[in-house]
């Protein structure tokens, strides 16, 4: 009888520690996973884009200020040269304390695609302009728009401008 009523307390311990044990475990993962989540009210999205991925890929090119920066592998997500806020390139030597950069990111794996345009603000962490030291400060919801209207133009001017024999690959 004895034994029965240890194992009940002892198996009654187990659980109820398991489950502080879980319940601290999921609320870390959560709460870590929505530190690193991006705020998408910020990001401008092109839905229904029913034209072929290189045009796509060149649209973002041609809309990034200065140039890519970095690609991933797959080249589906672009960042641009530092800009400043207005959208033009960010000297190195400036004393601007706030810098951005753009990230395009092309979703999708058949047509239509879906391309998502966050423009990220980034802020010196001191005063002095010889740091170069910058974090995360925000994103800016215009400056997206800006960099998604010219890649809209941009595909709208190439449809515009098609020519099949040019753009026809055979290999």
């Amino acid at each position: 009888m004895q034994l029965q009523k240890t194992k009940r307390s002892l198996l009654r311990t187990l659980l109820t520690g398991s489950f502080t044990a879980g319940l601290i475990l999921s609320l870390t993962i959560g709460l870590t996973g929505c530190v690193t989540q991006r705020d998408r009210r910020s990001i401008v999205v092109i839905r229904d884009l029913k034209v072929p991925l290189r045009w796509i890929m060149k649209s973002a090119a041609y809309a990034l200020p200065g140039g890519i920066r970095a690609s991933s592998e797959n080249r589906r997500v672009f960042k641009s040269k530092y800009i400043d806020l207005n959208g033009n390139r960010w000297d190195v030597l400036s004393k601007s304390l706030n810098r951005a950069y753009i990230e395009i990111a092309i979703l999708g794996d058949l047509r239509p695609y879906i391309v998502e345009v966050s423009a990220i603000v980034e802020e010196r962490a001191s005063d002095s302009p010889l740091d170069q030291d910058f974090k995360r400060a925000g994103s800016s919801r215009p400056l997206a728009e800006r960099i998604a209207k010219r890649m809209e133009n941009y595909l709208e001017d190439r449809r515009k401008s098609q020519n099949l024999i040019d753009d026809f690959r055979a290999f």
